[in-house]
Parts: structure tokens; sequence; C-alpha cells
């Protein structure tokens, strides 16, 4: 089930997950919390090169 959120320009309901109003194309206030860094920059960016580098060190370590 998708979550809405009211557009802040035009007042439609748009999906929470979008960063932009899929009516308007207004940008969309972020949503904080602990897993709104995971979604948008850099706690994203690190959590993905972080496990990239375990799945790379379990292959080096199979290799072997």
């Amino acid at each position: 089930m998708t979550l809405l959120q009211e557009c802040p320009a035009c007042g439609r309901p748009t999906p929470e997950e979008n960063l932009r109003c899929i009516y308007c194309g207004e940008r969309l206030p972020v949503q904080g919390g602990v897993l709104g860094s995971f979604r948008f920059g850099v706690g994203r960016a690190f959590f993905l090169a972080a496990a990239i580098l375990l799945v790379l060190f379990f292959l080096w370590l199979y290799l072997r």
C-alpha cells in the first residue's frame, strides 16, 4: 500500500516516495528520520559502497 502526502503547491495527493509532485512537478519536502538519510544523499551512497565492498570481500574469500 502506497502512502500519500499532499503537495504543498497544488494540494493533490502524491506518493510519499516521490521527490516531485506527479501533477505539477513541484519539489516535495524530504521526509526526515533514520531511513530518510539512506533514501537521499550521502547516507545512501555510503550504504551502497559498504554493501559492494562486503560482497567483493566474500567473493575474494570464496575464490582464494
